[in-house]
């Protein structure tokens, strides 16, 4: 890990810089006050240096010495550009001003809270939800506005197509305790692309498709297939995965045997091949994130109510350096439910942002780890069990099982809960726990003798949060079409059948409509 360290950094310093960045909420210092929003989200959700080094140290020791010897591999590299700046700086650190310097353990860490909550969290949107349903309310009045919320924000659509196919689905309904797949919002994608392309010269445009490139600010979306031996036409497991973004990365030695796709500075394979198998991966897209509406003492609106008694927020003082302008300080303040992300003074209420990722994110580069070192399916199955983030994972082995699991923590809601709208955080609402196991949506050598995966809901019976809503026009249809058009599938079928969607707006636009879905509308 060492060398995957020092090569990710060779190859990939600058997104790291800007991961790194990106995590900690220190953008606006390089890049102006555009980013000072981003950057007020970032630290408001963020964590102290103390409580992710804090996270490692609770690792077993084999996890440190392992993720201390990446940061040790990126360093190495750092000092060699610092001595040797002409041929082993990257370019765009002088072209925008950037100073080289070493990472801690805490900022790689922040960089990688990024990923995992970017690709591994949906929901927090009920604010929206709770204002829509106002709106409708005073322009329809209260019955017939819950009518149409309850139409254009529908907490179930048994005609979504899953990824778990309902002849597979077990008795009861596997995954029946999930709660929807969803839309996700970078918290700072779009607005870093726009800055970094305006600190540079309009006709420098080869810069900033390459600098835009290595960001990995692109836009689309994942989409994985396993085609089963019984309809392959090598007689083997074949995998195709088409993703947004990343660069492969190829680690042979000790317990490694593995290439794939990473994203810095995680450093390993999110998913890829071994000897034994691949895995495949999308974002799971599912509501583990909700807002909690705390009662605030009118005298004091630090306190908050909760089981009975008042309590104190935790609050601490944070400073946002911005590039030409001064400083800005800013109060971080905690609640028992999470992050406070918005305030209501007027109406004595603050809310907080509870998320099931919440102190888990370096579990997380544990899971991906035991996937990436599996032997064997069984010890695969036992990284599936360790990962806190909202995935998909397809996995396909040389004895020729493939498989799902969507996987990650998701909270058990009070059943009086409407998960579209925020919960009153005073304490007898509180999440319950978090879904076994044993009730993730999984299936294995299904019937139909593929899986298809593309953020769609995991099982027929999931239902939705406060998300986007998926339906029976969903853009599924088509990887699905051409799959079962063709009873004997080769590599050729899925480039072509990877072509075929990518030349699409399907592979960029979630709203792709089924064709087949205008015969039933009549002007």
């Amino acid at each position: 890990l060492f060398g995957a360290g020092y090569a990710m950094a060779q190859d990939r310093l600058l997104q790291i810089e800007f991961m790194v960045r990106a995590g900690r909420g220190e953008l606006a210092e390089l890049l102006g006050p555009d980013l000072v929003g981003t950057d007020r989200a970032v630290r408001s959700e963020g964590y102290t240096d103390a409580e992710r080094l804090g996270f490692l140290e609770a690792e077993p020791e084999r996890i440190q010495v392992l993720y201390r010897s990446l940061a040790a591999g990126i360093n190495r590299y750092v000092e060699e550009a610092m001595v040797d700046p002409g041929s082993k700086r990257p370019f765009e650190y002088s072209l925008l001003g950037i100073p080289l310097r070493k990472f801690t353990e805490a900022d790689l860490l922040a960089g990688g809270e990024v990923g995992a909550r970017f690709f591994g969290g949906a929901g927090g949107s009920e604010l929206h939800n709770q204002r829509f349903l106002r709106f409708l309310v005073e322009k329809h009045g209260a019955e017939a506005a819950r009518v149409i919320f309850d139409d254009v924000v529908a907490l179930e659509d048994p005609d979504a197509v899953p990824t778990v196919p309902n002849a597979d689905a077990p008795a009861g309904g596997e995954g029946s305790l999930g709660e929807t797949p969803a839309s996700r919002e970078a918290v700072w994608g779009r607005a870093l692309a726009a800055a970094v392309r305006s600190r540079i010269a309009p006709d420098a445009s080869i810069w900033k498709q390459r600098i835009l490139g290595r960001l990995g600010l692109s836009q689309g979306a994942s989409r994985t297939i396993a085609i089963a031996p019984g309809r392959s036409s090598t007689g083997e497991v074949l995998m195709m995965q088409a993703t947004a973004d990343g660069f492969d990365i190829h680690i042979r030695g000790a317990t490694f045997e593995v290439a794939g796709l990473s994203m810095p500075p995680i450093g390993i394979p999110v998913m890829g091949r071994s000897r034994h198998h691949g895995w495949l991966v999308t974002t799971g897209e599912n509501d583990v994130i909700d807002l909690f509406a705390e009662r605030l003492d009118p005298e004091n609106p630090k306190r908050y109510w909760h089981d009975g008694e008042w309590r104190e927020m935790e609050v601490r003082e944070e400073i946002i350096e911005v590039e030409g302008e001064a400083p800005i300080n800013l109060e971080v303040a905690r609640t028992v439910h999470g992050p406070v992300v918005e305030w209501d003074l007027e109406n004595h209420t603050a809310y907080s942002k509870s998320m099931t990722i919440w102190g888990k994110e370096c579990s997380a580069w544990r899971g991906v780890l035991g996937l990436a070192t599996a032997r064997s399916r069984q010890e695969f199955a036992a990284g599936i069990r360790e990962m806190p983030v909202n995935y998909n994972i397809t996995y396909g082995g040389r004895e020729g099982r493939i498989e799902y699991w969507h996987v990650g923590r998701r909270p058990i809601r009070h059943p009086d809960i409407d998960p579209r709208l925020p919960t009153p955080g005073t304490g007898e609402y509180d999440w319950r726990g978090m879904v076994p196991f044993e009730e993730w949506p999984h299936v294995a050598n299904p019937a139909q003798g593929y899986l298809h995966a593309w953020n769609n809901k995991p099982t027929a019976d999931t239902r939705y949060g406060d998300t986007t809503r998926w339906g029976a026009h969903y853009r599924t249809y088509l990887p699905i079409s051409l799959i079962e058009s063709d009873s004997s599938i080769g590599v050729d079928d899925l480039k072509r059948f990877n072509r075929t969607i990518a030349a699409g707006f399907g592979s960029v636009d979630l709203t792709l409509t089924d064709p087949r879905i205008l015969s039933l509308i009549h002007i």
